[in-house]
């Protein structure tokens, strides 16, 4: 195992997923390190990576955050991002990715057709997604679905999302083209 500052480096924490550090203090103790993050400690980036996949591109999540959702996000709460590929959370509908942005925001993302999104089906999403949010103590939940016709599909889910009865002010809903959710994982 490297431990030079800047290279990554693979460690493999107690729930054997993969993790990888960047800026790695040299003579860090590994252990201390695992211990660290898992506490999610400021100044460490973490990256959670299933199926051996690249880094995730913290600048491309960044900008689909900020500039596709609208989040005013401060910089600090990028420095510590998972990504996975499906989701641990929302388990009713398929999830393309799963993003956990500085223990604050929880993004659900999913190419599911809003036409398949009935209100009942949404009620159980969001409310998935509440509890996860909750239980995490995240600050917002975020469903984003991917569509071919963004425009049209927006005002459908928005209208369906209206009657839930679970949403509140931290849960969210977004309807994006199927371009504008980038490979989150390109360097």
């Amino acid at each position: 195992m490297a431990s030079a500052a800047g290279e990554a480096v693979q460690l493999l924490c107690i729930t054997r997923i993969p993790v990888h550090i960047q800026h790695l203090q040299s003579g860090s103790d590994p252990l201390k390190l695992i211990e660290k993050i898992t506490r999610h400690s400021s100044g460490f980036v973490r990256y959670w990576i299933v199926q051996n996949e690249s880094l995730a591109n913290v600048p491309v999540i960044t900008r689909f955050v900020r500039e596709v959702l609208g989040c005013d996000c401060p910089d600090e709460v990028f420095r510590h991002v998972e990504v996975r590929r499906g989701s641990t959370v929302v388990k009713s509908i398929p999830v393309d990715y799963e993003l956990r942005i500085g223990g604050r925001l929880l993004v659900a993302v999913t190419s599911e057709s809003v036409d398949s999104l009935s209100v009942s089906r949404l009620e159980k999403v969001i409310s998935e997604g509440r509890r996860a949010r909750d239980d995490g103590k995240f600050n917002r939940f975020r469903l984003v679905v991917r569509a071919q016709n963004a425009a049209e599909d927006k005002d459908k889910l928005l209208r369906s999302f209206e009657v839930v009865s679970v949403k509140d002010e931290k849960t969210h809903v977004h309807v994006v083209g199927m371009s504008e959710v980038p490979d989150f994982y390109s360097q």
